[in-house]
């Protein structure tokens, strides 16, 4: 398992593993890619070398900048809300329902989309009372 250590773009000096899976060409020193957690969530981070440590990341897709992975890669605030409709299962068979609801966002500091996970956008995706 080849580990690459990377430096995360938003939080200099803070280092993590990187599984590279055996890409060629292997990643560059200097070069940013977007990586993923093992939580799902996804971050900007630029080759460092060195040795890693620390559960791997899974390699993503390389870009020219940290802000260019920026402007890309969504972030989110808070915890994601979804709303949960449960039924009865005992009086009319139903299961329980989870639905997607959007989200308020926003215009990040880096030109990137930030999400607010834990609220419901009034009034849907095209605005109040529409």
């Amino acid at each position: 398992m080849p580990l690459v250590n990377f430096e995360l773009c938003f939080q200099p000096g803070v280092f993590v593993a990187v599984n590279d899976f055996g890409v060629i060409p292997a990643p560059s020193i200097g070069e940013t890619y977007s990586i993923i957690s093992l939580s799902g969530i996804t971050y900007c981070a630029t080759v460092v070398g060195g040795s890693p440590s620390g559960p791997p990341y899974t390699l993503g897709t390389l870009f020219d900048s940290c802000s260019s992975c920026f402007r890309i890669i969504p972030v989110t605030a808070n915890t994601i809300y979804e709303s949960c409709v449960i039924c009865d299962p005992l009086s009319s068979g139903a299961t329980a329902t989870v639905t997607a609801v959007p989200h308020p966002a926003w215009t990040g500091l880096y030109g990137n989309n930030v999400i607010q996970g834990n609220a419901v956008q009034l009034g849907g995706e095209n605005g109040l009372y529409n």
